[in-house]
């Protein structure tokens, strides 16, 4: 017994009580010709097979803290739906807080870049700020969060979050509309939370900027199946000598078309659109 809601359907044989489990679901129809009695013309002709991935949900807590100057205006609901409905499809979501000011007199206000030949993730700026966010009371070793400061020292660079790590930083100056302050948030929180990287490091061959995925510079907030994979099962790179700007988000623009992937199954549900 299939259940449709709109363009939505479901299926008690899809159901699957652990992580990345497959399920095949095959279209047939009537053989036209098919003789009865005849066994060497079978009476049903497979139209077509469909893989489902059951995912079990992941949930993470990030905290958004403004320094200094920081006026944060965005509404907390807004960016955390905004947020969950870019890691939906991969049966993942976050709760999104916002905390107070952190006042920190002994930073300008200006986050320096990580030199290339430094071996660390963060420069001592950055640990200070680490440091006094970690003397706070709503500080938790299992969640995350994303410093806002007033501005960072390189063009152009909105956010900073080294893979695998629970710290990142958020550029007031660079993020200036509630679209582009959402998909900043959710490409850090990639980075930190579930290890990825951007989709030119990854591919030989593919240029900043060529596609709509959300680990890319062109502004967009797609998540191809091997991501929803990572997201899952976070690839276990070390990452101290990671590029310095693999976990940096920066603004740019993109007309180009993604590459053709997987269609989205968002957890145990089957969603068809087109054709």
């Amino acid at each position: 017994g299939w259940t449709k809601n709109g363009t939505s359907a479901s299926h008690p044989g899809l159901f699957a009580d652990g992580d990345q489990q497959t399920k095949v679901v095959f279209a047939a129809h009537d053989n036209p010709d098919a003789v009865p009695g005849n066994d060497s013309i079978p009476p049903v002709k497979l139209a077509g097979q469909l893989n489902v991935v059951t995912y079990t949900p992941v949930r993470h807590t990030v905290h958004i803290i403004p320094v200094n100057t920081v006026a944060l205006t965005q509404d907390t609901a807004a960016v955390q739906a905004a947020v969950n409905a870019i890691f939906r499809p991969a049966v993942a979501e976050f709760t999104v807080v916002f905390e107070p000011t952190l006042t920190v007199p002994e930073f300008d206000g200006q986050l320096s870049d990580i030199p290339e030949s430094m071996l660390s993730n963060y420069t001592p700026e950055m640990n200070l700020l680490k440091g006094k966010v970690k003397s706070q009371s709503y500080y938790d070793g299992e969640d995350y969060y994303l410093i806002v400061v007033p501005s960072m020292q390189q063009p152009g660079r909105v956010g900073f979050m080294p893979r695998k790590r629970h710290f990142g930083f958020l550029s007031e100056a660079g993020l200036t509309s509630p679209a582009t302050f959402n998909r900043t948030v959710a490409h850090e929180l990639a980075h930190g939370a579930f290890h990825l990287q951007h989709v030119y490091d990854r591919f030989d061959g593919l240029s900043p900027g060529t596609t709509d995925n959300l680990m890319d510079t062109g502004g967009g907030e797609t998540l191809f199946k091997y991501q929803w994979d990572n997201v899952h099962d976070p690839e276990s790179n070390f990452t101290l000598f990671d590029d310095e700007g693999e976990g940096e988000s920066v603004v740019s623009s993109c007309n180009a078309q993604p590459p053709t992937e997987d269609f989205s199954i968002e957890g145990r549900i089957v969603t068809t659109s087109g054709t």
